[in-house]
Formats: C-alpha cells, structure tokens, sequence
C-alpha cells in the first residue's frame, strides 16, 4: 500500500498529490529541508525506500 501512495505521489495526477507536493516540496520542486511533522509523509518516504530499487526500465527489442 505504501508503495501505491508513492506512486501516485510521484506521478502528482491525483489532488491529494498535488497538495501534498505542493505542501513538501519547494517552489523548485525538490523536497524541503527542514522538518515538517507528518505521518503521511512518513509513510511516503517508506514507499520510496521500497519501490525506487523496483523501478527502472526494460530495454528490448520489441518481441
């Protein structure tokens, strides 16, 4: 489930994303630096560490 709320977090199509975004992130995008208590974002980050080593691309040719 954690992994869900990352994606979608990520991706930012979702309004609760945008809000999110907009509420930990910097104007720039990059994700704040000081501390802003937040179990929601806690459990955004635990999806991080468990779905960015799962991500990547599979190249092939095509069959």
């Amino acid at each position: 489930m954690l992994c869900k709320v990352h994606w979608v977090f990520k991706q930012g199509t979702e309004e609760w994303a945008k809000f999110l975004k907009s509420k930990f992130n910097s104007k720039s995008g990059d994700p704040i630096r000081y501390h802003k208590p937040s179990t929601i974002l806690k459990g955004i980050k635990i999806g991080v560490v468990l779905l960015k080593p799962h991500i990547g691309w599979l190249i092939g040719n095509g069959t």
